[in-house]
């Protein structure tokens, strides 16, 4: 006999929250969730929604090799301005959002991965503990193992990864 939740049971419980998190926001000016990596900001009266988007800046290559590039990605929390407001997130080289890294197909991406979160014996809403990162991509046709695009690799606070994506595949 399966005693866990099952896969339909975990989506409709998780949308629930989600609804009840969104309604909050009606009642408090600002929430964050998942370690503080965005908050939900509340609209106010005289409070603007900022400027028009601009594109982040690139990322620099640090590699000289053709077909290479190799980039740091610090990863740490900041005060940041959104709209505004000022917001305790998770900034990626001092950005929020973070640089934008520009590949051609066939490129090698070699990014290392700087995990300088504080430690903390704090849990997440899963039970983990927080401040563990990991860098995933959504689009690419990448392999999932290894130093690649590995879901399940875990960056400690202090600790560093170095990821390589493979973008011919």
């Amino acid at each position: 006999m399966d005693s866990g939740i099952s896969r339909r049971d975990f989506i409709y419980k998780c949308s629930r929250a989600f609804v009840g998190a969104m309604a909050f926001t009606t009642l408090s000016p600002t929430i964050t969730m998942a370690g503080k990596a965005f908050a939900i900001i509340k609209k106010t009266e005289g409070i603007g929604t900022g400027g028009p988007f601009r594109d982040p800046p690139e990322m620099a290559n640090r590699s000289v090799v053709d077909g290479i590039f190799e980039a740091l990605m610090d990863v740490r929390e900041a005060t940041v301005s959104i709209g505004g407001r000022r917001a305790n997130l998770f900034t990626y080289n001092g950005r929020f959002p973070s640089e934008t890294i520009r590949l051609v197909r066939g490129d090698t991406l070699r990014l290392r991965l700087k995990n300088n979160l504080s430690k903390t014996g704090k849990k997440t809403l899963f039970g983990d503990r927080r401040h563990i990162t990991n860098l995933h991509t959504h689009g690419w046709h990448v392999s999932p193992s290894g130093h690649s695009d590995n879901i399940f690799s875990k960056v400690l606070p202090g600790e560093e990864f170095k990821h390589e994506y493979d973008t011919s595949l």
